[in-house]
């Protein structure tokens, strides 16, 4: 379990246990793991309101996205997702953490019980980072995900970073 350097932030379970315990708006019962009928487990993840440090305000609706927000906000009830919110304001979501899965079906099956959990709560959407490259990605497949490209750099105190030492 390698992913997000799980291997060298986190030493042990209690390693684990304390960062979730320092986190703001973070819990043990936030992660959902995914176990196979032998009991072994084959993912995990943590959804985590954010809301506590981090949010993001509606600053303008597109013509076409304004009208499509009022189609969305009347069928909200309906079908038990959250209302878009008027310009200005706080735009709730969840975020990912510790995205850990051996292929992507088990992934899809955490985004989706993730999903299900929330839905009809107050959340517009969920986040989750990838590559561009990772396979994992395909859990996505069909989900209405908007990818968003990130640029990431590596640095490290003295400025630099061999990239060598993240390839693959």
């Amino acid at each position: 379990w390698t992913r997000q350097f799980a291997d060298v932030r986190f030493g042990d379970a209690g390693d684990l246990a304390a960062w979730i315990r320092s986190t703001p708006g973070l819990s043990v019962s936030d992660y959902l793991v995914a176990v196979d009928a032998t009991g072994h487990i084959r993912g995990f993840m943590g959804v985590w309101d954010q809301s506590a440090f981090k949010q993001m305000r509606v600053v303008r609706y597109s013509r076409r996205l304004g009208i499509a927000r009022r189609a969305i906000n009347a069928a909200s009830p309906i079908v038990g997702s959250a209302r878009l919110p008027l310009p200005g304001g706080v735009l709730p979501s969840l975020a990912t953490v510790n995205v850990c899965a051996q292929d992507s079906l088990t992934l899809r099956a955490l985004l989706l019980e993730a999903y299900r959990r929330n839905r009809g709560q107050r959340y517009s959407f969920i986040t989750v980072g990838f590559d561009v490259r990772d396979p994992l990605i395909a859990a996505t497949k069909g989900l209405l995900a908007q990818p968003t490209l990130v640029n990431a750099y590596v640095t490290s105190a003295l400025g630099f970073a061999d990239p060598a030492l993240y390839s693959g």
